[in-house]
């Protein structure tokens, strides 16, 4: 059975190795922001130039009375520069992070003219987010403008010049879509059964004159929250002089927004892996040997999945999302349990896996040891861990001066960390000293070794105790034959029925014959 059980302890896909290293943490991330921005690119608002046209845009918002602005716009010459050189995170592109319980959320854009001259510019910002090239990205109709923001039907700075041609589109179910003018909105309103909530899209064109500036802030609303997975894209297109680029807001919504110190501290769960995929709960003496969760043995990052290669350098968050990544070093989790005789995952080349690595949004199913299903917050956790026991002997054997003792027959298995195969007893190092000769407490320790020098091991404690007075005399001194009494059986066998009959006609007659002689004696 036990060779079964840890037959099912198979490597888990979903853990990925990487390099484990003392954790950095960035101090910005340290606040609970509602645009919580890519540790990944720092490097501030980004801003897009076309012949001199300059789009530098960005979104702010607030939560909890702090104020954040996005950190980084996704320059994309589009057609002219490899998708690699641009996309910097797993959230798309260069994308932020926005909280989908932010208030006061404003997009904000600055089209200026660095040229020495008037310089036309062709400007388009699209909210409706659909038909846009390029075609690969994913878009989502999750924002719209806050209708109940917008003050005196004008988006525009004041100081933007009323001649400069602004054109605004707005869509509908009921009527459709039209388009108008800022000139004529603000001269007579929005269109007839129009709201500001049913923009789409604002396009500017004509000549701005050197060092001018055209600059709008669009109040939005999220109005998507129930799963805040969706990947929510601002694109701003420039096609001045025929050459097409965009710059582009993304974002991804998040409804988990905490600091890292708040969920850690909990011991990790010790959990195996079953053949259909699922874990299920150690067992408690497994769960007391386990480490806490702490601020060196686990990282968090919300922007890159923590892959071999870029571990080492990746920012470490101090601020967990919905969409973080995070991973827990194996090394604390080995050195806790190696000794009784378990191991973390361990690789193909039969070396420990460094860590684990997981998704705060992913999935698990776990069991308890009823087969019942359970999840690791039951346990007042926030972590686990996979664990496989490659060694099983038992804690304590008792044993009399005298008897035998074999370690390898007392070992109960060995199961191969990589493949569940039976590690054969020569692979083990086996150190014992036992001396059933003389009663006391002895130690015989089994050993596994890994390629990378690890070990795993287990001990068992052997207890040898002396004789009582009766058995060292026996063992010392020819023993006295013992009187033996045989009681009758209860119920006899066949052939000892057939005896106790003779036995009665034999009574019977010798009865007889006495009374015949005593009659005789009496008269």
């Amino acid at each position: 059975m036990k060779k079964k059980l840890l037959a099912c302890l198979t490597t888990c896909s979903l853990l990925i190795a990487m390099f484990a290293s003392t954790m950095t943490v960035n101090a910005t991330s340290q606040t609970i922001k509602p645009i919580y921005q890519n540790e990944l690119n720092q490097a501030g608002r980004n801003s897009q130039t076309s012949r001199g046209i300059n789009i530098d845009a960005y979104v702010s918002a607030s939560l909890n009375g702090v104020t954040s602005n996005s950190s980084k716009a996704a320059d994309n010459p589009y057609g002219s520069t490899p998708a690699s050189t641009y996309v910097y995170s797993t959230v798309a592109n260069a994308g932020d992070l926005i909280d989908v319980n932010s208030k006061d959320i404003t997009l904000h854009a600055n089209i200026t003219n660095t040229n020495s001259s008037a310089t036309v510019a062709n400007v388009s910002l699209r909210l409706d987010n659909s038909g846009f090239t390029p075609s690969a990205t994913n878009y989502a109709d999750d924002w719209s403008v806050d209708a109940a923001r917008v003050r005196g039907n004008d988006i525009f700075d004041a100081s933007t010049r009323s001649d400069i041609n602004i054109e605004y589109q707005f869509k509908n179910a009921a009527l459709g879509t039209t388009t108008t003018t800022r000139a004529n909105v603000l001269a007579s309103g929005l269109p007839t059964g129009y709201t500001w909530s049913d923009l789409t899209r604002i396009n500017i064109s004509g000549n701005l004159q050197p060092n001018e500036s055209v600059k709008y802030n669009v109040p939005l609303k999220l109005t998507a929250k129930a799963d805040a997975k969706s990947t929510y894209t601002f694109l701003f297109g420039n096609t001045s002089g025929g050459v097409y680029r965009t710059a582009s807001l993304i974002f991804k919504s998040i409804n988990r927004n905490e600091l890292v110190s708040s969920v850690l501290n909990t011991r990790i769960l010790a959990t195996y892996r079953n053949s259909d995929g699922s874990y299920m709960v150690a067992e408690k003496k497994v769960q007391d040997l386990m480490p806490n969760a702490t601020s060196s043995n686990t990282k968090f990052n919300n922007f890159l999945m923590q892959i071999l290669n870029t571990y080492e350098n990746s920012p470490a968050d101090g601020v967990l999302t919905s969409n973080s990544a995070y991973s827990i070093s194996t090394l604390d989790i080995f050195n806790a349990i190696h000794n009784d005789g378990y191991t973390t995952l361990v690789r193909n080349d039969n070396t420990l896996l460094p860590i684990y690595a997981y998704y705060t949004n992913g999935s698990l199913t776990l069991k308890d040891a009823s087969g019942s299903p359970v999840s690791v917050s039951d346990y007042g956790l926030n972590f686990y861990a996979q664990i496989i026991k490659v060694l099983d002997a038992p804690d304590v054997v008792n044993l009399k001066v005298g008897d035998s003792f074999n370690a390898e027959q007392n070992l109960i298995s060995a199961v191969n960390p990589v493949n569940s195969s039976p590690i054969p007893y020569s692979d083990l190092t086996v150190t014992s000293n036992v001396n059933t000769a003389v009663a006391g407490t002895y130690h015989v320790t089994y050993t596994y070794r890994l390629a990378d020098g690890k070990t795993i091991s287990i001990t068992t404690k052997v207890k040898v105790s002396a004789r009582d007075a009766s058995s060292n005399n026996a063992s010392s001194t020819p023993a006295k034959k013992a009187k033996v009494v045989k009681k009758r059986p209860l119920s006899p066998k066949t052939s000892d029925s057939t005896s106790a009959a003779s036995l009665i006609v034999l009574c019977a007659s010798l009865t007889a014959l006495g009374a015949v002689v005593y009659k005789r004696k009496r008269f």
